[in-house]
C-alpha cells in the first residue's frame, strides 16, 4: 500500500532488508586478505536489561507469532536458498554469534524485511523481486545479522529505562503489523517509546552506522561486493522520487539519508579484491519466487512475449515452475530436463525436476535423480528431505523413514525435518516413532503442551517394549522440565 514519505520514526533498526542466495563460494575465492580496512571500536554488545537466554526466548515467541500471523512461504527450496546465504554470512562474520538464526520468507509484496529478537530474520517476496543481484541482497542480510549480533534491541533497553520487556513485546507486535501496513506499525511502535526522542534518534543512527560497517565487513569476508550495500539503498531511494506519495517500506522503517549513502560508499571504496555480485543460483531463486507468488498464467504470458526468454536459464526456469503450477507438468518437465542437462550439478534445478516428476506420478524417476544428487552432495539436508518426499510418493515409506533417521543422528533438531520424519514414520506403520517425532517437533516450536500430549499418545500404543517406554517417560520428564524453566524466565 502507499505510504507517506514523511511518516518516519527514530526507532528504525528493528526492520530492514534481508535476502538470500544459496551455496556461495568460500571466502577464500575473493582476494580480501589484509586488504580490508579495520573496523572501529563500535561499542559493547552486552546488556544488563535483557539476558541472552531471555532474548532467545523472545526470539522463539517471535518466530511462533510470525508463523501464526504472517504468510510465511512454505517452500523448502526457497527456504534452503535463503538460509544458505544467511549461514554463509554467519560463518564469515567477525562478530560473536550467540543465537541460532532462523531465516524466513514472507509472501508479501512490500519491499521490506525485519530482524526480530534472538536471530529471527525475515524478508518479503517484494524485496526479493526488487533486488538486482546477489550482492545487494546479501549486503542487507549482513546488515541485519549485525543488528542481532550487536544486540541492538537489548542495548536500547539499557538506554531507555522506560522501554521494558513488556513494551518490547508490544514493539514486536508493531513490527509484525508494519509488514503489511508500515504506517500502522510505525505509529504503534512510536507509542511504546517514551523518553527523549532526540536521544533515541541518536542511538538509532549509531546502530545503523554500526550495522552498516559490520555488515560491509562481513559481506567482503564472504567474497561478495561490499559496494552493493550503498548501491541498493541508493537505488531504492531513487525509486521513491518517482512518486512523491510512496516510499518503499524498507526506507520508511530504515531511513536512508544522503549522508549515510555517501559514508557507506566512501567506506566500501576502501575494500580491494575480486568480489562477486551475482550468480546463477540467485537468478534461479528470484525466478522461483516470482513463479510461486504470481498467477501462473500471467507469468507464462509475459515470458511468451519476451524475445530472450528461450536463451535465459532463469526465465526458462520461471516458465517451467509456472507451467507446473498451471497443471501443465509435461511441458514443465521438458524445460526442466533441458536445464538439468545444461546444469547437472544444480541442486535447485535437479530438485525442481524431481518435484515436477513426482507431481506427474513419476516418483521413481525422481528418486533416481535425487539419489544421484545425494552422491554429489552427501548428507545435505535439502537433498535428503527431497529424496525422502520422493520415496514417500513412490510408496517406499520405510526407506524414507530410515533415510531421515540416519540423517538426523548427531545433528541439531529442525522442526521441518522432524515433521517430515513423523509423516514417514506414520506412513511406514510406526505410530510410536511418529508421535515421538511430533513431540520433538512441538518442543522445537516451544509448544510444550502438545509435545507432552504426543508422548502420552505414544505411551498408549501397543505393543510397546520396556526400553521404548523408559525412553518416552524420560522424554516426558524432560519436556516438563523445559516448560517449567521457560515459564520462570
Amino acid at each position: 500500500m502507499a505510504t507517506r514519505r514523511d511518516n518516519k520514526h527514530p526507532f528504525a533498526y528493528g526492520l530492514l532488508l534481508l535476502l538470500a542466495a544459496l551455496f556461495l563460494p568460500p571466502a577464500s575465492q575473493a582476494d580480501t586478505t589484509s586488504r580490508t580496512p579495520p573496523l572501529p571500536a563500535l561499542g559493547e554488545s552486552s546488556s544488563r536489561a535483557l539476558t541472552i537466554e531471555q532474548e532467545r526466548r523472545l526470539g522463539r515467541d517471535a518466530l511462533n507469532e510470525i508463523h501464526r500471523k504472517l504468510p510465511v512461504l512454505q517452500d523448502p527450496l526457497s527456504n534452503a536458498y535463503l538460509s544458505g546465504l544467511g549461514e554463509q554470512l554467519l560463518t564469515n562474520t567477525q562478530q560473536h554469534v550467540r543465537f541460532r538464526f532462523e531465516f524466513l520468507i514472507i509472501n508479501a509484496p512490500e519491499i521490506n524485511a525485519f530482524a526480530a529478537p534472538g536471530g529471527v530474520i525475515a524478508v518479503n517476496t517484494g524485496l526479493i523481486k526488487a533486488a538486482n543481484n546477489e550482492a545487494e541482497l546479501a549486503a542487507v542480510i549482513a546488515h541485519e545479522i549485525a543488528h542481532v549480533t550487536q544486540r541492538h534491541i537489548a542495548r536500547t533497553l539499557d538506554h531507555s529505562a522506560q522501554l521494558g520487556v513488556p513494551s518490547l513485546l508490544v514493539a514486536l507486535g508493531a513490527i509484525l503489523a508494519g509488514i503489511h501496513d508500515p504506517a500502522l506499525g510505525q505509529a504503534a511502535l512510536a507509542s511504546t517509546i517514551a523518553g527523549n526522542a532526540q536521544s533515541q534518534l541518536n542511538f538509532s543512527r549509531a546502530y545503523e552506522r554500526e550495522a552498516d560497517e559490520i555488515g560491509m565487513q562481513t559481506l567482503a569476508d564472504t567474497g561478495l561486493d561490499p559496494t552493493a550495500m550503498a548501491g541498493f539503498f541508493a537505488e531504492l531511494s531513487k525509486r521513491s522520487h518517482t512518486d512523491e506519495n510512496t516510499l518503499p517500506s524498507l526506507l520508511l522503517t530504515h531511513p536512508v539519508t544522503s549522508d549515510r549513502i555517501a559514508e557507506s560508499s566512501t567506506r566500501s571504496a576502501q575494500y580491494h579484491g575480486d568480489y562477486r555480485r551475482n550468480s546463477l543460483r540467485f537468478s534461479l531463486f528470484k525466478a522461483r519466487i516470482i513463479a510461486l507468488t504470481e498467477p501462473p498464467e500471467q507469468v507464462i504470458a509475459r515470458l511468451t512475449r519476451s524475445p530472450n526468454a528461450a536463451e535465459n536459464p532463469a526465465q526458462r526456469y520461471r516458465e517451467a515452475i509456472a507451467l507446473s503450477r498451471a497443471g501443465r507438468n509435461d511441458e514443465a518437465i521438458t524445460l526442466l530436463e533441458a536445464l538439468h542437462q545444461a546444469h547437472p550439478k544444480s541442486e535447485m534445478l535437479t530438485i525442481s525436476l524431481a518435484q515436477v516428476l513426482t507431481s506427474a506420478r513419476r516418483a521413481d524417476l525422481a528418486v533416481k535423480l535425487l539419489r544421484h544428487l545425494d552422491a554429489l552432495y552427501p548428507e545435505q539436508t535439502l537433498v535428503i528431505t527431497s529424496l525422502a518426499r520422493a520415496l514417500l510418493a513412490s510408496g517406499n515409506a520405510k526407506a524414507a523413514y530410515a533415510l531421515l533417521t540416519q540423517h538426523m543422528r548427531g545433528r541439531q533438531n529442525r522442526a521441518d525435518v522432524l515433521h517430515l520424519l513423523a509423516e514417514a514414520a506414520a506412513a511406514s506403520g510406526n505410530s510410536i516413532a511418529s508421535h515421538e517425532a511430533l513431540a520433538q517437533y512441538y518442543v522445537e516450536l516451544g509448544e510444550y503442551t502438545p509435545a507432552a500430549q504426543q508422548i502420552e499418545i505414544a505411551l498408549q500404543q501397543h505393543p510397546i517394549d520396556h526400553t521404548t517406554r523408559a525412553r518416552l517417560i524420560a522424554e516426558k520428564t524432560r519436556i516438563a522440565q523445559q516448560a517449567k524453566l521457560d515459564a520462570m524466565e
